[in-house]
C-alpha cells in the first residue's frame, strides 16, 4: 500500500489536503506563529489546496513563509477567517459572527440565546467558533462593545462635534435655540445609530430590551448607562449656560429645574417608542425643543424663534 506524502512532493509540489470532511477551521503552524491556509493558497497560486490541522508550514516555500508573516492564529492580515467543509472552503469574519449573535440576542435575549445556537446561526462548528472566541463570555463582551457601547457613544460624539464646531468657529452663527437642536436633540434620535451600525432593520423596542437585560445582568453595561446619562447631562447644560451668558436665555429662570426636565421628557420619548417603534422621534424631539425655548428663551430672543426658529433654521 502507497505510503501517505507527508512532505514536498520530488517535483517540488507542495502536499495536497488532509482535512478531515468535518466542518472545522484549519490553520497551520510555523515555529511559533499560527497562518491561515488563506494565505498559504493565496501564495502558492492554488498549488495546496488545504493543510490538516497541525502540519506544518515548514515544508512550503520560504516565500510563502514571508507572505504568512503578518498572519497569526485566524486573524489574518485581510482578516478572513478560513473554514473547509467537506473540501469546500467558507470565509466567515469575525464581524459576521458578532452580527448573527447580536441578532439572536435581539430576538431572544441574552439568557435565551445559547452557545450552540449562536453556532448554528453564524454556520460554524464549536471548534470554528473557539477559534475566534475564548468563551461565550468573550463574545457577549464583543457584542457589548460593538453594538452597546456604540448605542452609548454616538450621540456623544455628535454632541460633542456640534459644539466644538461652534466653539472653533468663534460661535457666529450658532445661536442656543440652533446649537440646542444639532448639539442635543438630533443626536438622540434612533436613527443615528441604526445609520452607525449599518442596520436599518433593528427594532428599537427589541433593542431598548437588549438593553435593559443587559444592564441587569453585565456591570459594563450599567457603567456605560450611568457615564452616558451624567455627559448627556453635562452637554445639556453647558448648552444652556452658553444660552444665559450670551443674553438669549433668561438668566431668571431655574436652570436645573429646566435641565431635569428636558432629560425626563427625553425618557418620555424612548417609553413611547418601546410601545410604538412608529413613533417618529425627530417630530417628537422637535416639540420639546419648541416648547423649552419658548419657555427659556430671552424676549429679544424670542423674536427670532417666532420669525422660524429652530424649525425652520434646520430645515
Amino acid at each position: 500500500m502507497k505510503e501517505k506524502q507527508t512532505g514536498r512532493s520530488d517535483n517540488g509540489a507542495l502536499p495536497k489536503t488532509l482535512g478531515s470532511a468535518q466542518t472545522r477551521p484549519l490553520f497551520e503552524k510555523s515555529g511559533t506563529k499560527d497562518f491561515c491556509c488563506n494565505c498559504v493558497l493565496q501564495e502558492n497560486k492554488g498549488k495546496m489546496k488545504l493543510f490538516s490541522k497541525g502540519r506544518r508550514v515548514s515544508q512550503a516555500k520560504d516565500r510563502a513563509k514571508q507572505a504568512l508573516a503578518g498572519c497569526r492564529r485566524g486573524r489574518c492580515s485581510h482578516g478572513l477567517h478560513i473554514f473547509a467543509e467537506k473540501g469546500e472552503r467558507h470565509v466567515k469574519t469575525e464581524n459576521e459572527i458578532l452580527e448573527k449573535a447580536f441578532d439572536l440576542f435581539l430576538k431572544k435575549g441574552f439568557s435565551e440565546s445559547s452557545t450552540n445556537e449562536i453556532i448554528r446561526e453564524a454556520g460554524l462548528t464549536k471548534g470554528g467558533f473557539y477559534y475566534s472566541f475564548k468563551s461565550r463570555e468573550d463574545l457577549v463582551r464583543r457584542v457589548i462593545e460593538k453594538y452597546i457601547k456604540t448605542y452609548y457613544l454616538c450621540p456623544l460624539r455628535e454632541m460633542e462635534q456640534c459644539w466644538e464646531d461652534a466653539r472653533k468657529s468663534g460661535w457666529r452663527g450658532a445661536a442656543t435655540e440652533l446649537l440646542l437642536w444639532n448639539g442635543f436633540f438630533r443626536p438622540l434620535r434612533f436613527e443615528n445609530y441604526r445609520r452607525s451600525i449599518c442596520r436599518e432593520d433593528i427594532m428599537f423596542r427589541d433593542f431598548y430590551f437588549l438593553l435593559y437585560e443587559g444592564m441587569k445582568k453585565f456591570p459594563e453595561v450599567i457603567t456605560l448607562s450611568q457615564e452616558y446619562a451624567a455627559e448627556k447631562e453635562r452637554c445639556l447644560r453647558r448648552i444652556l449656560e452658553c444660552g444665559q451668558a450670551c443674553g438669549e436665555i433668561r438668566r431668571d429662570i431655574d436652570l436645573e429645574s429646566h435641565i431635569t426636565m428636558i432629560l425626563a421628557m427625553q425618557d418620555g420619548i424612548l417609553a413611547l417608542k418601546v410601545l410604538d417603534d412608529g413613533i417618529d422621534d425627530e417630530e417628537k424631539y422637535r416639540k420639546i425643543q419648541k416648547q423649552v425655548w419658548a419657555e427659556i428663551a430671552a424676549p429679544e430672543a424670542q423674536e427670532g424663534f417666532a420669525d422660524g426658529g429652530v424649525a425652520s433654521a434646520v430645515s
